[in-house]
C-alpha cells in the first residue's frame, strides 16, 4: 500500500482503491474511501480512530464511502468487531452509503445491529455534509474536501 500527504489528508491507495483519511477537530475523524474496500485498508481507519481516540475522547467518525464499489467480508467484519469494542468512545459513526447494492446495503444492517443501531446512514451526501457541519459547527474550509 502507498502513503503520501495531500495537504490535510493522509492519502492511502491500493489497486485502484484509495482511502483518505482527515482530522478537521481534535475529537472528529472523516475518511473518503473510493473503490474497492479490502483488508489492507482496515488498519489505516483504524490507526486514524485509535490516534483520536488517544488524544480526545469521545470521537464522532465520518466515513464518507460515497464511491464504495464493494468490499471484502472480512474486512467489514474486523471493522466492525473493532469499532464494537471502542462503542463507548465514540458519539457517533456517520457514513454516507449511495451505492445501490442489495449485498453492500445487508452487510452494513449486519455491522449496524452488531453496533446497537450507532452508525448512521446516509443515502444521500446532503444529510451527510449537514451532519458534519452540525458536529463541527461550521463547513470544511473550500477546497479541503476532496471532489466527490
Amino acid at each position: 500500500m502507498e502513503l503520501r500527504e495531500e495537504g490535510f489528508w493522509s492519502v492511502f491507495s491500493q489497486d485502484d482503491a484509495e482511502l483518505r483519511t482527515y482530522r478537521p477537530r481534535p475529537d472528529v475523524v472523516l475518511t473518503v474511501h473510493r473503490g474497492y474496500f479490502g483488508s489492507p485498508f482496515v488498519g489505516p481507519v483504524v490507526e486514524a480512530i485509535d490516534q483520536a481516540l488517544r488524544e480526545q475522547k469521545p470521537v464522532y467518525v465520518f466515513h464518507d464511502w460515497a464511491a464504495l464499489r464493494g468490499y471484502e467480508p472480512n474486512a467489514r467484519a474486523r471493522l466492525t468487531s473493532w469499532v464494537f469494542g471502542r462503542l463507548r468512545d465514540i458519539v457517533s459513526l456517520d457514513v454516507l452509503l449511495t451505492v445501490d447494492s442489495r449485498i453492500l446495503t445487508m452487510g452494513i444492517a449486519a455491522s449496524n445491529l452488531l453496533l446497537g443501531g450507532r452508525m448512521m446512514v446516509h443515502p444521500e451526501r446532503e444529510t451527510f455534509e449537514e451532519r458534519l457541519v452540525q458536529v463541527l459547527g461550521h463547513p470544511l474550509q473550500s477546497g479541503v474536501y476532496p471532489s466527490p
